[in-house]
């Protein structure tokens, strides 16, 4: 029985919530297209005032200590990602980009805040919803640095490619982790937010984006 439960386990904590984590992060994207051909710009404007309110609504019952470990850490991780996407949209909506100094004195405060937060506060929760918003905002401008290079250095493509190898390597590492080595569900949740992150990053290198 504990055997059956354990595999159970590495499939809908691991392999299934990295499924999950990357579609969502697909869906959101997705639909601002439609919502762009509809309503221009004043929907996408509405669908990220949304998107906070559900960022809002997540992180609060991240920190509810009446619920199981488990269920907080994916209250936090669903948080965390509809952040950033709040962020990207914003970005979007203002003609702005990450990638400028602005955007990395930006990134650098928002770092030490929220180091001094995760040492403080012992949440799972919050700790999840600062994880997944920075992997987010940490990819973002280390893969779009690397493009932006690229228009002055073109070896630097190699670099850009081999990140996407890379990432096929750290998501093949973390699948097998999951399959043979990972002993709690807490341990598959981890792996499965390096799937989640490895096949954001081959998506956006061998695709050129979500959309």
């Amino acid at each position: 029985m504990e055997q059956k439960f354990d595999l159970r386990s590495k499939l809908i904590d691991g392999l299934l919530a990295a499924g999950v984590l990357v579609l969502l992060d697909i869906v959101v994207v997705l639909f601002v297209k439609p919502i762009l051909i509809i309503f221009d710009r004043p929907g996408v404007l509405v669908y990220t005032v949304v998107l906070v309110a559900l960022t809002a609504i997540c992180l609060e019952r991240s920190l509810s200590s009446r619920d199981p470990v488990i269920t907080r850490a994916w209250w936090g991780i669903l948080s965390g990602a509809a952040g950033w996407a709040v962020v990207e949209f914003s970005l979007w909506l203002g003609a702005q980009s990450m990638i400028t100094e602005t955007g990395i004195i930006l990134l650098m405060m928002a770092l030490l805040i929220s180091s001094v937060l995760w040492r403080k506060v012992n949440s799972v929760g919050l700790h999840y919803f600062l994880l997944l918003f920075f992997m987010g905002w940490l990819g973002h401008v280390g893969l779009g640095s690397l493009i932006f290079l690229t228009g002055y250095m073109p070896q630097i493509q190699l670099a850009v490619s081999g990140t996407g190898i890379l990432g096929g390597v750290v998501m093949a590492a973390a699948v097998l982790y999951i399959l043979l080595r990972s002993q709690t569900r807490m341990d598959r949740l981890n792996a499965a937010l390096a799937i989640w992150f490895s096949a954001i990053i081959m998506i956006y290198v061998f695709r050129g984006g979500l959309m």
